[in-house]
């Protein structure tokens, strides 16, 4: 049920215009920061670091999803889970899965959040899965 609300939420933000570090529906928001205001809209307690740069060139968002997030194998995913995208050889790129092989994040590229296939082109960049962590819900 908090996965289908979560899927709801992020679907509210496309349109989005992509802000670096923004954290506002229909204001701004960046790829992590549309997870992060999708969570904490439905009651989430969630960790904001806001310690990155743009292209972050590290393992740094990998380590920190791995410390909160469940790790789920790319197989097993599932609507809702959260896909981690290596760009220019690092893990700096996340996105929400949705229904029908879809995904749905903020495109600095198109400048705002967009849903679109998650095709094979994408599915060469994923890095690794994770899913959020219900019981902690508020």
């Amino acid at each position: 049920m908090m996965t289908q609300r979560f899927i709801q939420e992020v679907t509210a933000w496309i349109g989005t215009p992509f802000v670096h570090q923004g954290r506002a529906r229909g204001h701004g928001c960046d790829c992590i920061g549309l997870v992060i205001g999708a969570a904490a809209k439905l009651g989430l307690r969630v960790v904001d670091e806001r310690a990155y740069a743009r292209r972050p060139k590290s393992v740094l968002l990998r380590d920190k999803m791995r410390e909160h997030l469940q790790p789920v194998s790319v197989d097993a995913m599932e609507p809702g889970d959260i896909m981690l995208f290596r760009i220019h050889k690092w893990p700096q790129h996340v996105a929400v899965l949705v229904d029908g092989g879809y995904m749905i994040h903020a495109s600095a590229d198109v400048g705002r959040v967009v849903k679109h296939r998650l095709d094979d082109k994408w599915r060469a960049h994923l890095d690794s899965v994770y899913r959020l962590i219900w019981s902690d819900h508020v």
